[in-house]
Parts: C-alpha cells; structure tokens; sequence
C-alpha cells in the first residue's frame, strides 16, 4: 500500500467513525449492547437496551435498531463496525476497518453526558452530506492549522462557499466558534467601522469613487461620532442611507478602508481577507479534549489508555437518554 493510499485508508477512519456517532443511540448500541463473540438479533439487543435505560428511547419497534446495522442499508451507519450473520439477521462487532470503535462511542458518551452536556447530534451535526465529520474537520482546520477564512476552508475540504457557510453559522450556533465577515446577505455582518483617526485631512469624495454621492453621505453619518463603531446592517438603518442595499454600503467601506479613511474593529485586509473564523475557548476544549484524542487512536494507534478512562459507565446513561430525548422533541 502506497503512503497516499494508507493516508486515505486512515483518513477514511476517521469519517466512518464520527459520522456513526453523531447519534446517541448508536453510541449505545455498538458501546452497551453488541457483542464481540455472540451475534445478537435485533429485539436481542432491544431487550438489553430496555434494561439499561429504563426511559425508552426507541419507541415500542425494535426495528429502529436495525436500521443502524445492516449491511447495504445507506444509512446503517454501524455497517461497517460488525459482521452480520443472515439466519436470523443477526449482529457482532468487528475490528478490521476500525478498531477501538466500542471504546470511542464510551468516551463520546461520557464527554457529551459528563464535560459537554449537549446531544452528539447538535454537537458534531446531522448525518447527511458527511455532516459530522465535516465538522471535525472544520475544527481541525481552524483550531490546529490555523485557517480562519472561508475561502481557506473552502480549499482544503473542497466544498462550497454556501456549504462552509451554512456550517460554520451552525457551529457557531452552538458556541464552538465565530464567524465574522466583511459581505452579509442581511446587512447584519459583525465587522464594525469607524472613522480613522490616523488618516490625516479631510476625506474628500470626487468622482473617482465609484458610488460618490452614497460614499459621502457614509463618511458623513461617521464624522457625526468619530470614534463610534457601525455595522453596515447600523449603517443602513440611518435614514440618510436606508434606500442604499446593504451590499453595496458593503463595498463602499471597501473602498474607504483601502485608502485608509475608515478602520474596522479587526485587523482587516479588504482586497484578500473577506471572513475571519475563529475558534472559541469552547471550541478549543471539544478539539483538543474530545476530537484529537480519537483521530490519535484512529490514525496513529496512540491513546488508548486515555480513551478507556473516559469512558461513561452504564450509570450514566439515562444522563444520555436525557439528552437523546430533549434533542428529538426540540
């Protein structure tokens, strides 16, 4: 196997492995019910469920605890972490792809219930789209390898802009970073201006500006308090300036930015550095305390020790079905 394709195979790891526990159900099942000699059916793996947490969080079917497990199902994420036996359809753990999978789904357990107390699933994402392990990867990249811009993200992960977007918005949501952009499609961007008290003179408006007449009216609304910050979403609520659309506001104090007339409440460089994303002590925590330990253990084999001791003890685990639960009726 070439060094790429053992890389890949690795990495591969790491996306099975986050995007089956996403989902505190199936943490619970390939950590509390599968076993590693004995296959054990559908309503085998019921029962036990029903005995170690008495709330039930499946509903009355067994069937649900299928659809995690079976083989060529799309969405049986835990496919891939047991053999399966056909007469009766029937289920076992399995080491070959990923080993340590039932002792990573313990520590996700005790982190979430125990030093994180939210639902796997607000925490690293919903299922679709690779929705989870796109998350790790986000954290990595910001927290580990310093990318703190959209356009950056967008180039290591290969996705969209709308896609990073749309999950970094989510991950700030929920407190694991910030997202601060120069363009909002609402007006409602958290970069504020004011006027520079470093440029020296008057600002003077001709016809090289693009838009002269809004660019004049803008530089008026912030010599009235010089040293009062304005996002552009304050800006178009002045009543001189809320005929203008937010956008091009936007690209007016660009313009003003370059030539050193305004300064932004961030070290900001207009014509290259459009967003700033930024990890939050939160976020830096779940990597460093949750995130990094598995990818170790998936990709290098290292940790193991520190994986077991973390991990939640049967007690615990109405704290998870409490989070489970409260995430389903939200």
């Amino acid at each position: 196997m070439t060094k790429k394709a053992s890389n890949n195979h690795l990495e591969e790891r790491v996306r099975l492995t986050f995007n089956a526990f996403n989902n505190e159900l199936r943490a619970v099942i390939d950590g509390f019910l599968l076993e590693d000699d004995i296959f054990l059916t559908q309503t085998e793996l019921w029962h036990k469920l029903s005995q170690l947490i008495p709330k039930n969080i499946t509903g009355k079917k067994s069937r649900v605890i299928e659809r995690h497990l079976k083989h060529g199902l799309p969405k049986a994420k835990l496919q891939y972490f047991v053999d399966e036996s056909k007469n009766p359809v029937s289920w076992k753990k399995s080491y070959g792809l990923v080993p340590h999978h039932d002792d990573i789904a313990r520590f996700l357990l005790y982190m979430t219930a125990i030093k994180f107390p939210m639902s796997l699933t607000n925490l690293l994402g919903k299922s679709q789209a690779d929705g989870p392990y796109t998350t790790v990867k986000v954290l990595e990249l910001v927290v580990n390898k310093n990318v703190h811009t959209v356009r950056g993200l967008e180039k290591r992960l290969k996705l969209s802009t709308q896609q990073i977007i749309a999950k970094i918005k989510k991950m700030e949501k929920i407190g694991l970073l910030t997202y601060q952009t120069f363009y909002s499609d609402t007006g409602k961007g958290k970069i504020k201006y004011r006027r520079n008290p470093d440029y020296n003179g008057e600002a003077k408006v001709d016809n090289t500006f693009k838009y002269p007449i809004l660019t004049a009216k803008v530089i008026d609304v912030l010599n009235r308090d010089p040293a009062k910050l304005y996002s552009v979403g304050d800006l178009n609520k002045h009543k001189r300036l809320q005929e203008y659309n937010p956008s091009t506001i936007s690209g007016v104090l660009r313009i003003l930015q370059k030539k050193r007339i305004v300064k932004s409440n961030e070290n900001w460089e207009s014509q290259v550095k459009l967003s700033h994303v930024q990890e939050t002590i939160v976020g830096t925590e779940f990597y460093d305390i949750v995130i990094e330990p598995i990818i170790k253990l998936l990709k290098y084999g290292r940790g193991i020790k520190t994986i077991k001791r973390k991990a939640l003890w049967p007690e615990n685990l109405s704290k998870v079905a409490e989070l489970y639960l409260n995430f389903k009726s939200s």
